[in-house]
């Protein structure tokens, strides 16, 4: 995403200092109740005098009482036994709280959520060199071998990049910013082969970078980890993870109460966009949600009945007003929220395109001076100029 800022070899030392606070800040911004850990001692014998003391948080749980995933948290804590510190001779007074901010990220960002085929699980390898550490979704069969496939970032989901191409591969021991999984959760078994498919959602999360997530529908198929075919085409929903803004309990719901969980997404008005005034960070627009309803072929379908039911309830009535104004300026959520909801309602443009005039006066060019006060935002511009455009997969009228 253009508001990615990942500090480079030559920075990183600088900022090492900050390692522990950061760390705790960041991970605090999901975390609502820890698992019970679990008690798993590394094969050499020595216990982890700063191994993490629990597995797994709110959003991630971690069901430690499960055979498997205990299995995996021993995994990893052995591998994290053997880490050590890159940067120890640089800070040596630093170095194990450092290591301790960096397994502590690594045991909350790990879940495993046993089914009755077996447990899906997000997790972390590596070698001694905590930098080098990658993230994978897995699943643990009761049968057999843990398998395992690379996890994706918010930016591959949004350019729809070829599974193929994901690495999983982020600087975990950076304390300024977080890549990784943030949420899990265990859904329908779409394929009926047994197995139920996971959601599991990628977050970046920084000092420099508002938090966001993006969300892949997995399946067990064939004894690997892999995209379900039968969604990849869909955008499910992403979802805040500001630490100030209350997390949603239920990203992914059973709609229309016929057994299948359904996915959640935003149809056409999704987007990524850039700040305005040379500011480095990027925004994501969030239309309505709109329901992508599970069928029982195993498919999915952004337009029949219960889809457009869903997002009636969301947007009950023809909007009379788009923009929202707030105090500091346009509200974003409101507006684009209204907007989706204009274009689903059937609004002539001409009519968005006359209230846009006349509550923003003229818009602002690419040369404006940053420092004047526009009622508009060329940003909020931006996405009224992209949203005009799209294809609705149906009309409310």
């Amino acid at each position: 995403m253009g508001g990615t800022k990942v500090l480079n070899e030559r920075t990183r030392a600088a900022h090492i200092s900050a390692a522990a606070a950061l760390a705790a800040l960041l991970l605090g911004s999901c975390m609502e109740r820890r698992a019970p850990r679990v008690d798993s001692t590394p094969s050499s014998g020595a216990r982890l005098d700063n191994a993490a003391k629990s597995w797994g948080s709110a959003l991630l749980r971690f069901d430690g009482a499960n055979p498997q995933c205990a299995q995996l948290a021993a995994d990893i804590e052995q591998k994290l036994a053997a880490v050590r510190d890159p940067f120890a001779a640089v800070s040596p007074d630093q170095s194990a709280e450092r290591l301790r901010a960096f397994r502590a990220r690594i045991s909350e960002h790990t879940a495993c959520v046993p089914g009755a085929a077996g447990a899906w699980a997000t997790f972390f390898d590596g070698g001694t060199d905590p930098r080098a550490w990658t993230w994978f979704v897995g699943f643990l069969p009761n049968d057999g071998a843990l398998a395992k496939h690379a996890g994706n970032f918010p930016d591959q989901v949004d350019a729809r990049s070829g599974h193929r191409t994901y690495t999983g591969r982020a600087d975990q021991f950076e304390a300024a910013s977080y890549f990784g999984p943030h949420r899990l959760q265990v859904v329908s078994d779409y394929d009926g082969d047994g197995t139920q498919e996971a959601v599991v959602w990628t977050a970046q999360i920084g000092q420099e970078i508002r938090g966001s997530a993006r969300g892949v529908l997995w399946s067990f198929q064939k004894g690997s980890v892999v995209p379900y075919a039968h969604a990849e085409q869909w955008a499910i929903a992403p979802f805040e993870v500001d630490a100030n803004a209350a997390s949603e309990t239920a990203p992914l719901t059973d709609v229309d109460g016929d057994g299948r969980i359904d996915l959640l997404g935003y149809g056409p008005f999704f987007g990524v966009f850039k700040q305005g005034c040379g500011v480095v960070e990027s925004f994501d627009a969030l239309g309505p949600r709109l329901a992508l309803h599970a069928l029982a072929t195993g498919g999915f379908s952004e337009r029949d009945a219960v889809a457009v039911q869903y997002a009636k309830q969301q947007c009950p009535a023809r909007p009379t007003r788009i923009l929202t104004f707030a105090e500091s300026g346009v509200d974003r959520r409101a507006t684009f929220a209204n907007l989706g909801c204009a274009r689903l309602w059937n609004v002539p443009a001409s009519a968005i395109d006359s209230e846009r005039k006349s509550a923003c006066g003229v818009t602002p060019s690419a040369s404006s001076d940053c420092e004047t006060k526009h009622e508009c935002a060329a940003e909020v511009l931006a996405v009224f100029a992209a949203w005009d455009k799209l294809k609705t997969p149906f009309t409310l009228d």
